[in-house]
């Protein structure tokens, strides 16, 4: 039987056009399933999100947009993808 979780694999701060600092988390699917050979473990899509749940898009390296709030960040941290 197939299994799906959601795992964050990384967290950045980004610093949006309102003034506010942002926690922005990178979420990624993972898909695992037992078969003869084991436990095998699939990683699916990653997107990225604020704390609350909000969307968070990629527009370029260090730019990104709050999609609910329309609020643009920008991060220079060198783990931000």
């Amino acid at each position: 039987m197939a299994t799906q979780s959601i795992e964050i694999v990384g967290s950045f701060t980004a610093y949006g056009s309102d003034g506010q600092q942002y926690t922005v988390i990178n979420l990624q699917d993972v898909f695992q399933h037992n078969s003869s050979e084991g436990r095998n473990r699939v990683a699916g899509n990653q997107w990225l999100a604020l704390e609350n749940g909000m969307h968070v898009n990629r527009i370029d390296k260090g730019k990104y947009l709050i999609v609910e709030l329309e609020i643009q960040l920008t991060s220079d941290d060198p783990t931000a993808p």
